[in-house]
């Protein structure tokens, strides 16, 4: 659910790192992640969350689980997972939601 509902955060993400020469929202493939977006996508998550990679990779097509593994690794090679922790989220008051179709 993570990785369905975050989709355009993850695209603008995903999208600045991995295309050379490119940066910003993409509108191609009608906003659907690539299987390699979405396990670059896991590995945040499941780095975000400490959870088990290996665990994940178990439930893995085997082309899958070597993806997974390099985007650990990549990701483990950078300060981008501690960045992340390090962001506070603070919340919206309601009132900012007031007479907004939800």
């Amino acid at each position: 659910m993570a990785l369905a509902y975050s989709w355009p955060i993850l695209r603008l993400t995903l999208v600045s790192i991995t295309n050379t020469g490119s940066q910003g929202w993409q509108t191609t493939g009608g906003g659907y992640l690539t299987e390699s977006e979405h396990v670059y996508a896991l590995a945040l998550f499941l780095l975000l969350k400490d959870m088990s990679v290996v665990r994940a990779m178990n439930c893995l097509k085997p082309n899958l689980k070597k993806l997974l593994k390099k985007a650990v690794k990549e990701l483990s090679d950078t300060n981008v997972i501690a960045e992340l922790k390090a962001i506070k989220y603070e919340g919206i008051a309601i009132d900012h939601c007031q007479g907004a179709s939800l």
